[in-house]
């Protein structure tokens, strides 16, 4: 067993060279140093819509050309469009479905701007320097988002662009609910 685990591990750093990308976990600290963690882990959203953004800050969100980045032989189309290949990039902000979500709230030019990034974390750099009402807004359309193209991967059908946005603003409204860390410290 022991000696089983050596060659797994040996395979592993092998393999850690040809997996170069964000959401590796062997992503150099000057890197993620520059991103303000402080202001994520701040952000008035429930937990799960925290723990979703830093994923996709990181780009560890399993899309399929993550997947397949990590040596799984996959169909790496987008599960939702069938169209490109999945990257976050696609997924997020390019998807022809996804396009239709952001034109829907209002946000095409949020989105065009956010097209223009080089990484997830440059988009995530973005959107937590809007103004507070836009960042839920937007992070609440991706966490939406996030959860209709994984019902559609796991073989279900695809929800409609009106509910997406408004499972995206029940998540601004839920937001507005939530104590500010000033008033639960108080209470």
């Amino acid at each position: 067993m022991k000696s089983a685990y050596h060659i797994l591990d040996d395979d592993r750093v092998r393999n850690a060279s040809w997996q170069k990308g964000e959401g590796s976990t062997t992503v150099g600290r000057a890197v993620n140093a520059n991103f303000r963690w402080q202001n994520l882990r701040r952000l008035n959203s429930p937990p799960k819509v925290k723990h979703f953004f830093w994923r996709f800050t990181l780009n560890s969100l399993p899309v399929r050309r993550n997947i397949n980045r990590r040596g799984m032989e996959i169909d790496t189309r987008c599960p939702v469009c069938l169209r490109l290949d999945e990257d976050g990039g696609h997924c997020f902000l390019k998807c022809k479905y996804a396009k239709q979500c952001w034109r829907a709230l209002g946000l095409e030019e949020e989105r065009e701007m956010l097209c223009k990034c080089s990484s997830s974390m440059q988009v995530s750099e973005n959107i937590m320097s809007m103004q507070e009402s836009k960042r839920i807004l937007i992070i609440g359309l991706l966490w939406s988002w996030w959860d209709a193209r994984n019902k559609v991967n796991a073989g279900e059908e695809r929800r409609s662009i009106d509910e997406i946005i408004y499972r995206a603003r029940l998540v601004t409204q839920n937001v507005q609910e939530l104590p500010t860390n000033a008033e639960s410290i108080n209470a």
